[in-house]
Parts: C-alpha cells; structure tokens; sequence
C-alpha cells in the first residue's frame, strides 16, 4: 500500500475513533472501522498498530477490545500522524 493511503487510512480512523468515543463507545473494534473506511480489517490493524506505536491510539486485544483514542482529539495535530 502506498504512503499516502496509509496516511488517508490513519485520518479516517483517528476521526472514526474520535466520533464513536465522543458517542460514548469504550473500544472500536478494527471490523467496524474498515466497514467505515471500505477496506480490509487487516490494512486498519496495520494503520492502528503504528498509530499505537506513535502513542496515539490505545489497543486491547480479544473478544471486546479494539481501539481508541490515547487522549484527546483536540490534543492530536495532524503532523503527528
């Protein structure tokens, strides 16, 4: 996958994750944001792993877990992804 589609995968699940956090809901599971971005639950997982790395996300693993923000959306600027 090219850089710049990795880029626009990492947006969309940022602001995915920022939505369903601001609604309420604890943990996003990678299936429902690749429904959201039209691709494959692999490409995210991918997308949200170096976004762990880049301690802006937190993930939990197993039945339940999935992904959210690691602080504020307002404290992410878009360089940092």
């Amino acid at each position: 996958m090219a850089a710049n589609s990795r880029f626009a995968v990492a947006v969309h699940a940022l602001t995915a994750l920022a939505y369903r956090g601001a609604r309420g809901e604890a943990w996003t599971s990678s299936e429902k944001l690749a429904e959201s971005v039209r691709t494959n639950p692999v490409v995210v997982r991918r997308a949200i792993a170096a976004l762990v790395r880049a301690g802006l996300v937190e993930a939990a693993a197993g039945r339940g877990g999935g992904a959210r923000l690691a602080r504020s959306a307002a404290d992410i600027p878009l360089a940092a992804v």
